[in-house]
This record gives structure tokens, sequence and C-alpha cells, in this order.
């Protein structure tokens, strides 16, 4: 599966995939179960020595800013997926 990260305004097109109806064959067509999240991200750096944790009153001075994301997920084909790839690699 693909993902995108793109400015506002770029239009969102319908994923097509495979994945099985309510009546049983499957099928591969545009999701029917296209889902949205607002999330909100965080730019980090200067970043730390390999091994070293960054601690909770250092944190503040790794947090370069924020961002708003709009996560987008095609439910069915994602189920679909997720049988044999497993939860992370049907994103």
């Amino acid at each position: 599966r693909a993902s995108s990260v793109v400015v506002s305004g770029t239009p969102v097109y319908r994923p097509w995939g495979q994945f099985q109806t309510s009546k049983g064959p499957l099928v591969f067509e545009p999701s029917r179960a296209l889902d949205f999240e607002l999330e909100v991200g965080m730019v980090i750096g200067p970043g730390n020595t390999h091994g070293r944790r960054i601690s909770l009153e250092e944190a503040d001075r790794h947090i370069f800013g924020y961002v708003l994301l709009n996560d987008w997920s095609a439910r069915d084909i994602q189920g679909m997926e997720m049988q044999p790839l497993g939860p992370f690699l049907g994103k």
C-alpha cells in the first residue's frame, strides 16, 4: 500500500482494491469504506546520541513544530489485506 504526504487542496482519489462484499464474492473496485481521521504530528530534532534517552525536562527543546494531518484509510481493503500481511503491513 502506498502513502503520500501532499499539500492542502490536493484531490483525494478513492483507492481501488480487492475486498469481500457483504454478499460474499471478492470484488476489485473503489473502496466503499473510506475513513478519515485528524491527527497531530510533531517535527522533531536535533536528535540525540544513539541509545541515549531524551528526558522529559529536555523534550521541549527537541520539538521543532506541530502539523495537522488527515489520515485516510480504506477500511474494507485494509481488512482484506490484514489477513495475510498482519496489522502493520495491511495499512
